[in-house]
């Protein structure tokens, strides 16, 4: 265990070299530093969100128009207008895939966030996930709905979901961001800096 300056503590990742509280040799993660440990390991989740992201994004990008087939309106977007739906459904299937892979692997995180209070943690939890996740079915739903104005559809997407879509983005990098500078003890170095002032 560590302190942190505001005198909690918090664990730290073993060293190479080094032995665990029963006296057995911890594994040496390629002769490197504890530094090279970390990044090691930041990348590998990194990998692992990447690898569920695209295994769910991909398909949903793909199925959309299968699974909500466009409404027989009487009119049809334009060719102009065609890319920029096109690029919505490619943004709703990649957050669909990151909220998945947020939902996979965002609750430990938020947990150690909020080791005090399960009820926050859950929230931040179900409120991010909800946030990225719900885009593509809602979406889709609109297209498949009838409507008769393209254009209008078009400046509500562009206007209020794209916005959302990386809102929803951006809060789950921040909740993760918070834990990294937790983990690091910058957090609590900044609280400590603040309460001196």
């Amino acid at each position: 265990m560590v302190s942190n300056a505001d005198g909690s503590a918090r664990t730290r990742l073993p060293c190479p070299n080094a032995t665990s509280a029963g006296g057995v040799p911890l594994p040496n993660i390629n002769g490197g530093s504890l530094a090279e440990y970390e990044r090691s390991s930041q990348m590998k989740r990194w990998m692992k969100v990447l690898i569920v992201t695209l295994l769910v994004a991909i398909p949903a990008f793909l199925l959309g128009p299968v699974l909500f087939p466009p409404a027989d309106v009487g009119s049809e977007p334009s060719a102009a207008q065609i890319p920029f739906f096109m690029f919505l459904g490619a943004a709703d299937a990649v957050l669909l895939g990151l909220g998945v892979s947020f939902f996979v692997f965002g609750l430990p995180v938020l947990r150690k966030v909020s080791p005090h209070s399960r009820v926050r943690a859950w929230a931040m939890y179900l409120a991010i996930g909800y946030l990225m996740v719900s885009w593509w079915p809602h979406l889709n739903l609109n297209v498949s709905t009838p409507i008769e104005d393209w254009q209008m559809l078009l400046y509500i997407d562009f206007l209020f979901h794209l916005p959302l879509e990386i809102a929803g983005a951006v809060l789950a990098y921040c909740a993760f961001s918070i834990f990294m500078s937790w983990r690091s003890g910058k957090l609590a170095e900044a609280v400590q800096a603040a309460s001196n002032q």
